[in-house]
C-alpha cells in the first residue's frame, strides 16, 4: 500500500494534461492526485512524492502561493519538482528561474517527450523524495532520543537532590549527636567513648561530602554547575579542607605538614570547589597511607600559577594505571576483595574542577609501596583578596540569643535545642511549619532557625507568612536544610534567609552564625 509521501502531484491547467499523464503514472504503478489550484498543491507538499507540472501551471494567478510553500520548506525536504517545456526562448522563462529559485532544484523535460524518459524521470524522482523522508525520520528519532536524554537528566537531577536530602537529614542528626557526645564530659573522660564519638563524626563528614561530590559531578558532566568566583587565598581552602581530613589522619597516626609561603598566595576561585579539590585529594592520600606514615602539603609561586603540591607515603600508583587515575570509576584495585572502599569519582571530580578554574592537575608515582603526589596548578590572582570579617565562635557566647528551631524531624529539633542551651542560649522548637508560626506569634526570637522541605508548608511558605505577624518582619531566619545546590541557596536568599547552612552541619559554623547574628 502506497502511502500520501509516494503520491505524484500533478498540475496541467490546460485541456485534458492532467488527466493524460495522471492515467499513465498510474498504469506503471505511481499513485498520483491532480491539482486544480497552486493553493491545494501547496497545502499537500509536506507529504508528497514528486511534483509533476506542466509550465503553464506556473501562470496561474495564487502560483506564488506555490511558490511560497516550496520555498519554506524545512530543512530536510528539497520536494522533487519536474515541469515540462516548451523549450527554446519561452515566454515562461522568468517564471521558470524563479520555481528553480524557489524549489531549490527542479528538473525540466521539453515537450513532445516520450513515455520511457518521464517515468524514468519519475521514478529517480521518487527515489531522491524516499531518501529525503528517510533523513526526516533519522532526525525525528535523533530529536526523540535528545528529548528522552533530557528527561533522563532531568529525573536524574530530581532524584539525586532527593536523595542528598533524605541522605543528609540523617547524617544532620548522627553528626549532631556526635558533636554532643564529645563536648560531654563523661565522654572526654572515657576513651573508648570517645574514639566511638570521633568515629562517628568522622564517617558522617566523609558520608556528606561523598554526597557532595556526586551532586557536583552529576552537575559538571551535564553542564550545570557554574563557579561563584572571588578573590581568595588558598590557604582558606587548604585549611578547611585539613580540618575536615584532620580526625581520620589523627585516627590512624598520620602526620601532615604543611609549607606555605608566608605571603598570602590568591587565586581566583570559587572557595568551596577549592575545598573539594584539596579534600578529595587529601582524603585519598590519608586513605592510601598506612598507619603511622606522612603526608605533606607544599605551596609554591611558580611564575604565573600557584602550584600545590600533596606528598604521600602510601601505597603508590601502578606505572600502568597512571593514565587512568583521573578517570571517572576507574580505581588501581577493583577486585571484591580490594582494602580501600571507594566509588571513584573523587580525582575525577578534583580534574574537572580544577579545569574549570582554568588549571591543570597530575598524578605521578614510583611505584607500588612507594607513594604518590598529586600537583594542582591554579592561574594566581595578583589582587589582594577582600578581608573576612567573620568572627570565630566563641564558648558561651550564645547567653542573648533566643532562638526558635523548626523542623519537621524531632530528633533535628531537639538535638539543636540541646546544643544551642549548651552555648548559653534560650530555645523552643516547632516540627512544622504552622506550629513555627504559631510559636512566633506568642513569642520573641532574635533568630529562628528553620527547614526547608517540611511537608504541609514549606520553609519559603513560613518565612512569607512570617513577615506578616506583628514584630516579625525583621526577625533573622537562617536556612538549615538538606537541599544545598547553589540554586537552593539563591532561592533561600531571595525568600529572605539570611544565610543557608546544609545539612549535615558543621555545629561550630552553626553557632558561628548564631553569634554573628546575636552580636
Amino acid at each position: 500500500m502506497k502511502t500520501n509521501q509516494e503520491r505524484v502531484m500533478v498540475i496541467a491547467p490546460v485541456g485534458q494534461d492532467a488527466k493524460a499523464i495522471a492515467d499513465l503514472l498510474n498504469a506503471e504503478g505511481f499513485e498520483t492526485f491532480i491539482c486544480n489550484e497552486p493553493c491545494e498543491a501547496a497545502r499537500e507538499i509536506g507529504d508528497a512524492g514528486v511534483l509533476l507540472m506542466t509550465e503553464e501551471g506556473l501562470q496561474f494567478a495564487n502560483a506564488d502561493h506555490l511558490l511560497k510553500a516550496l520555498e519554506t520548506q524545512p530543512p530536510w525536504s528539497e520536494l522533487p519538482v519536474i515541469i515540462l517545456t516548451d523549450g527554446g526562448a519561452s515566454r515562461r522563462t522568468q517564471l521558470l528561474d524563479i520555481a528553480a529559485e524557489a524549489a531549490g532544484s527542479i528538473t525540466l523535460l521539453e515537450r513532445p517527450i516520450g513515455t520511457a524518459t518521464l517515468l524514468r524521470t519519475v521514478q529517480v524522482a521518487s527515489r531522491s523524495r524516499h531518501r529525503q523522508y528517510q533523513v526526516r525520520d533519522l532526525l525525528m528519532r535523533e530529536q526523540q532520543l535528545r528529548h528522552a536524554a533530557d528527561e533522563a537528566n532531568r529525573l536524574k537531577d530530581e532524584f539525586l537532590a532527593t536523595m542528598s536530602h533524605e541522605l543528609r537529614n540523617p547524617l544532620n542528626v548522627i553528626l549532631g549527636y556526635s558533636e554532643l557526645l564529645l563536648r560531654s564530659e563523661e565522654v572526654r573522660e572515657s576513651q573508648i567513648l570517645r574514639q566511638a564519638g570521633e568515629a562517628l563524626r568522622r564517617n558522617a563528614l566523609s558520608q556528606s561530602q561523598l554526597i557532595n561530590d556526586l551532586l557536583e559531578l552529576s552537575r559538571l558532566r551535564s553542564g550545570k554547575l557554574a563557579l561563584n568566583l572571588e578573590t581568595v587565598p588558598l590557604r582558606n581552602a587548604i585549611e578547611n579542607a585539613l580540618e575536615t581530613v584532620r580526625a581520620e589522619a589523627d585516627a590512624k597516626q598520620i602526620t601532615i605538614g604543611i609549607e606555605m609561603p608566608d605571603e598570602p598566595q590568591f587565586v581566583d576561585g570559587d572557595i568551596l570547589r577549592l575545598e573539594q579539590i584539596v579534600w578529595n585529594i587529601l582524603s585519598n592520600a590519608v586513605k592510601f597511607t598506612p598507619a603511622g606514615g606522612h603526608v605533606s602539603i607544599a605551596v609554591n609561586r611558580e611564575g604565573d600559577e600557584i602550584v600545590l603540591t600533596v606528598t604521600d607515603t602510601g601505597q603508590g600508583i601502578e606505572a600502568s594505571f597512571l593514565p587512568n587515575v583521573f578517570e571517572m570509576f576507574r580505581q588501581g584495585d577493583a577486585s571484591s576483595t580490594r582494602a580501600h572502599s571507594g566509588m571513584g569519582i573523587g580525582l575525577a571530580l578534583v580534574r574537572q574542577l580544577v579545569q574549570l578554574h582554568g588549571g591543570t592537575v597530575s598524578a605521578d608515582s614510583a611505584g607500588p609501596g612507594k607513594g604518590s603526589r598529586f600537583i594542582v596548578r591554579l592561574p594566581v590572582k595578583t589582587e589582594a583578596a577582600r578581608k573576612n570579617n567573620a568572627k570565630n565562635f566563641i564558648a558561651g557566647g550564645l547567653d542573648q540569643l533566643t532562638a526558635l528551631v523548626v523542623d519537621d524531624d524531632k530528633d533535628t529539633t531537639f538535638l539543636l535545642r540541646y546544643l544551642l542551651e549548651m552555648s548559653g542560649a534560650t530555645v523552643m522548637t516547632a516540627n512544622s511549619g504552622a506550629e513555627g508560626l504559631s510559636v512566633a506569634d506568642a513569642e520573641d526570637f532574635n533568630v529562628i532557625v528553620s527547614d526547608i522541605s517540611m511537608p504541609g508548608m514549606n520553609g519559603f511558605e513560613f518565612v512569607r507568612k512570617l513577615r506578616s505577624l506583628p514584630g516579625k518582619e525583621d526577625v533573622a531566619v537562617v536556612a538549615l536544610t538538606g537541599l544545598g545546590q547553589p540554586e537552593d541557596v539563591a532561592r533561600a536568599r531571595k525568600e529572605g534567609f539570611v544565610a543557608h547552612l546544609t545539612k549535615p552541619v558543621d555545629v561550630e559554623t552553626l553557632l558561628g552564625v548564631l553569634q554573628r547574628i546575636a552580636g
